[in-house]
């Protein structure tokens, strides 16, 4: 939830304890049981949407990797010993293709990842009897193709589940808002009640109107920030990278073709930082040129993530 949505929650819980404190006071009213019943109901569904969208995104993450690694190690070891048997026959042309380093599959995008590992697939079972004297069974080659079909479904799962996201997203705002509007029929009768035998619950009532209601408040604008997240060669385009916005952590995550696009108020600008499990974590200062006179400017921040290790070797040759 977002700062000003957790207050209100945080507000919403209160309430509802109070009132079923008090609950003798009210009971005869029923409008004043309906909202509260409305109110329980949907503080639950605050709490299930957060825990549901806390535990989405951590599937989505964990469980995309945890695919690739299995079938990047599997495939890579039937492509190198699909190599040396192409070398065993003088095959040149066909061990080319397939010598390259581990990395190549770990930087492909999840379109040419899923292509090259079907080809590896494809042509091991092909040559599965030629393959038998450097261990590569009919069982190894299998258990690629029984994986290469379980990540080809898990992305309309993830794509599912990513949706869902979304969807819990717009869904906090909009129920935060339906319990705001319930209290103005409960808090009246609370304000009614309480005004001359708990000036505590009057004084706390009255500071969240002051925090949320500032008369004269000056007004923050909205600004664009959208880019696109690359890889070194600064061709291959990155997706899946979670971009953090603002001093109020606006999220989302970069498309299949590495864009992005979030908007933030002017207040909360701060800095953009982009994170990926497997690279460098960027962090860029956001720098407004005359915010209050470009309302709703756009600002673009195109990143070339750097691969961990490549970073790592980057070190060690300076």
């Amino acid at each position: 939830m977002k700062e000003t949505e957790a207050e209100y929650y945080h507000m919403f819980k209160m309430v509802s304890w109070v009132m079923h404190l008090n609950e003798t006071i009210w009971s005869g009213n029923q409008i004043i049981v309906d909202c509260v019943k409305q109110l329980d109901d949907t503080i639950k569904d605050i709490e299930d949407a957060s825990m549901k969208l806390t535990t989405t995104t951590k599937t989505i993450t964990i469980g995309k990797k945890d695919k690739r690694k299995t079938i990047t190690e599997n495939a890579f070891q039937i492509k190198d010993n699909m190599r040396l048997y192409y070398r065993s026959i003088n095959n040149i042309e066909e061990m080319q293709l397939l010598t390259y380093p581990i990395s190549k599959l770990n930087l492909m995008t999840d379109s040419d990842f899923y292509q090259e590992a079907t080809i590896i697939s494809d042509k091991s079972l092909l040559l599965v009897t030629q393959l038998l004297p450097y261990g590569i069974t009919l069982a190894i080659i299998n258990k690629l193709k029984d994986d290469l079909l379980k990540i080809k479904t898990y992305k309309p799962e993830r794509d599912l589940l990513s949706q869902t996201n979304t969807n819990l997203i717009k869904l906090l705002p909009v129920k935060v808002e339906e319990c705001r509007l319930m209290l103005r029929n409960i808090l009246g009768t609370l304000v009614h009640n309480y005004k001359t035998t708990n000036s505590g619950f009057i004084i706390a009532y009255d500071n969240s109107r002051i925090l949320h209601k500032r008369p004269g408040a000056r007004k923050h604008y909205t600004v664009v920030l959208k880019g696109k997240t690359t890889q070194t060669n600064k061709t291959t385009a990155l997706s899946e990278v979670t971009v953090i916005a603002g001093k109020q952590k606006k999220t989302t995550t970069t498309d299949i073709d590495g864009n992005f696009n979030i908007k933030i108020y002017t207040k909360d600008a701060d800095y953009i930082t982009f994170i990926h499990p497997d690279f460098e974590t960027e962090i860029i200062a956001i720098k407004l040129i005359n915010p209050e006179k470009h309302k709703k400017a756009v600002y673009t921040f195109n990143v070339v993530m750097v691969k961990k290790n490549q970073s790592q070797e980057i070190k060690s040759k300076d």
